[in-house]
């Protein structure tokens, strides 16, 4: 088959693409590597519909044949990246990015996802002078500022965060993953009463958001007010019952009714859910160390 028909069969599997009819632009697509199979652009293609169809792990290796064929591309670099994180594997798609961002190093969207995994791998140092350039460069970009108050509340910087969380709220009010992240970060600097403010807005908008549920009987539990906290901790373990974080702060809740059995059995229910939980081993041996029990399992 000459290479005109082949570029014939693309063009037609690219209309089926279009229209959604991702099953008959797949044989297409095949029809074209069975007799270019080196063809970046039926490569390319091929592993995006893998991507839409939820097979990640099918979209890796045309992703990466062709970015091979083509080093340069930024789209396939870009998407092959973030299949990459859709897999968990933050090393590589860093390395997507990182070479995206040589070949287009102004490209807004390319930076975005290069401080995303950063972020993911917890090298938040470096995110943070990308985000920071990201709002500097593009003032509008919502997700840019609640990413980098998220960073800078995870590196401890509490007044900034809020700052830039304040600056992602102009832009998108309702945002709760911002107001649960500020919500956090007033918590941090002793402002509870405004962190359950946050709370509370986040739960009028997604009544059954666990994070926050657990984030706010945390706050209540401070306060003293532990019927209320573990309310929220119930509600939060009724809807996930393998979040282990609720049983965590459940117990802490617990703990400060002086109810250190059920505190025990709270924090021996989130470990056999995260092994290494540092919060539930620590709690879990103070537990231990009130009811005079020196040894345990």
């Amino acid at each position: 088959m000459t290479a005109a028909s082949v570029q014939t069969i693309l063009r037609d599997a690219v209309g089926l693409h279009q229209m959604g009819r991702l099953g008959e632009a797949e044989k297409l697509y095949r029809a074209a590597l069975d007799k270019d199979p080196k063809n970046f652009d039926a490569l390319h293609l091929l592993g995006r519909i893998k991507v839409q169809q939820g097979r990640q792990h099918d979209a890796v290796p045309l992703l990466s044949a062709a970015v091979e064929r083509n080093p340069g591309s930024v789209d396939a670099l870009m998407l092959l990246g973030s299949t990459q994180i859709a897999l968990g594997r933050l090393a590589e798609a860093l390395s997507c990015f990182e070479r995206a961002a040589r070949a287009e190093p102004n490209n807004h969207q390319v930076q975005f996802n290069r401080a995303v995994a950063l972020e993911l791998a917890g090298r938040l140092s470096q995110a943070l002078p990308i985000y920071d350039r990201l709002v500097r460069e593009n003032p509008g970009d919502a997700q840019a500022w609640l990413n980098r108050g998220t960073v800078l509340g995870r590196l401890g910087k509490f007044e900034q965060a809020i700052e830039s969380l304040d600056a992602a709220l102009a832009r998108l009010p309702n945002n709760c993953d911002a107001l649960n992240n500020r919500g956090n970060s007033l918590n941090a600097l002793g402002r509870r009463a405004e962190a359950i403010e946050d709370f509370n807005r986040v739960l009028s908008i997604e009544p059954n958001r666990v994070d926050t549920l657990s984030n706010r009987a945390t706050v209540l539990n401070a306060l003293g007010r532990r019927d209320e906290a573990l309310s929220d901790c119930d509600r939060a373990i009724l809807v996930r019952p393998d979040y282990a974080t609720a049983f965590v702060t459940r117990g802490n809740v617990l703990h400060g009714k002086e109810r250190y059995d059920e505190a025990l059995a709270n924090y021996d229910r989130a470990l056999a859910l995260r092994p290494r939980d540092v919060g539930a081993l620590t709690n879990r041996g103070i537990s231990l160390l009130e009811l005079g029990r020196l040894t345990s399992r």
